[in-house]
C-alpha cells in the first residue's frame, strides 16, 4: 500500500528542510508525533535512529535509510508482519516549497489492514503537512 500527500508551503525550501530535518522538534508542530527520542548521537543523517511515539500507537524505532540534505529523506520502521517506509520530498516552487509525503506499508498485515491503514495514513499525512505548512509559514519574516 502506498499513499501520498503534497502541499504548497509559502516558505523557502531551506526553511522547510530545517524544520523537517530537526526531527526531535516534530512534536512542536505536528499532531502525528507526540514524542521523539534519538537513539544515535549527532544530527540527523543516514543511519540515525529515533524512538517515535504517535497517537494510539506503541513507541517504535524508525531508522533513516535515505538522506539527501535539503531535498529528501526516508526512514523505515521494520516489523515482521507490517513494515512502514515514510519519505519526505522537498522541491523548490519559486520562492516556496512543494512538500510531498509518501507512506508505504508492506508485509502480510498490510494486505489485511489495507482499508484502515489507507484511511489513517491519509489523515496522518494531511495533518503532518498542514502542521509543517503552518509552522514554516509562521517562521517567515
Amino acid at each position: 500500500m502506498k499513499i501520498e500527500h503534497r502541499i504548497h508551503i509559502d516558505a523557502p525550501v531551506e526553511v522547510v528542510w530545517t524544520a523537517t530535518a530537526d526531527i526531535t522538534s516534530w512534536p512542536d508542530w505536528t499532531p502525528t508525533v507526540t514524542s521523539v527520542e534519538p537513539t544515535t548521537e549527532g544530527p540527523a543523517g543516514l543511519g540515525s535512529r529515533y524512538v517515535l511515539k504517535q497517537p494510539m500507537q506503541a513507541r517504535a524505532i524508525w531508522e533513516i535509510t535515505e538522506w539527501t540534505p535539503g531535498s529528501r529523506f526516508a526512514w523505515e520502521k521494520p516489523g515482521r508482519f507490517l513494515r512502514f517506509k515514510a519519505t519526505h520530498v522537498l522541491e523548490p516552487a519559486g520562492e516556496a516549497t512543494s512538500n510531498l509525503l509518501i507512506l508505504e506499508a508492506t508485509g502480510p498485515a498490510a494486505l489485511l489492514l489495507h482499508p484502515v491503514l489507507r484511511t489513517a495514513g491519509t489523515r496522518a499525512l494531511q495533518q503532518e503537512n498542514a502542521g509543517l505548512k503552518a509552522f514554516c509559514e509562521g517562521r517567515r519574516v
